[in-house]
């Protein structure tokens, strides 16, 4: 990968997300966005997070990076900074070398098994879902796209939704007053969109077996979508 591409990455499907609602909800709000317009495609694994890259040396009184760069020299410290940032992306890309290894990461918090573990919860949702549809009524086929609408935006949003409605003061009658608005501004959210639309395609087909790799395809999708948006 660094060969090939100088660790470029694109953010998350999160991240995604949470600029493509920013974006929807700034129209309505007359408080400044609280986030930062953030590139989709960068270099590194912070950039995944949204995050800027690069280092900071921090000490007893905060930042001390500018002091560090001043006492090393611009030159040597660009250079130290370099190689650490460069061993960094390495060792990300590379994982833990050793079970001693693993276990100290365990200690700090590292959680691997957790990307797998909601992916398989997001799958689990889509095959209710799918029991669901198959109770019979007019769902599956002619309210089917209203159906997985409103299913994305209580399901997918319904950590960030509200705690962007409360930084901005607004409610969520003010976003979505109507049945007609709310498809609107779903659909107004170009990720959210490409998601509702995989799942209305394969939720048409009853025989469709839900698995976590349509869960990583569908979030595939949509990061590639954003970025050509």
């Amino acid at each position: 990968m660094e060969e090939l591409t100088d660790f470029a990455a694109l953010v998350s499907r999160v991240v995604v997300m949470e600029l493509e609602l920013t974006a929807m909800l700034d129209r309505l709000a007359t408080e400044p966005s609280p986030l930062p317009k953030i590139p989709l495609i960068g270099r590194g694994v912070r950039h995944t997070a949204g995050r800027q890259s690069g280092f900071k040396i921090m000490g007893p009184s905060g930042d001390e990076t500018d002091r560090a760069r001043e006492c090393m020299g611009a030159k040597a410290f660009d250079d130290f900074v370099a190689k650490a940032n460069l061993l960094f992306e390495r060792s990300a890309l590379r994982g833990p070398a050793d079970n001693n290894e693993i276990e100290d990461l365990r200690l700090l918090g590292w959680n691997p098994e957790a990307v797998t573990q909601i992916a398989e919860r997001r799958t689990a949702q889509e095959r209710d879902q799918a029991l669901r549809l198959d109770g019979g009524g007019p769902w599956r086929h002619s309210r089917l796209r209203d159906v997985v609408s409103a299913r994305e935006l209580v399901i997918e949003f319904q950590d960030m939704l509200p705690r962007a409605l409360r930084e901005r003061g607004l409610k969520i009658s003010d976003v979505i007053p109507d049945p007609q608005s709310a498809r609107a501004f779903v659909r107004a959210m170009p990720s959210t969109d490409v998601s509702i639309e995989l799942k209305t395609a394969w939720h048409r087909n009853r025989d469709k077996p839900w698995t976590a790799n349509d869960i990583y395809d569908i979030d595939a999708c949509l990061l590639y979508t954003s970025r050509c948006v």
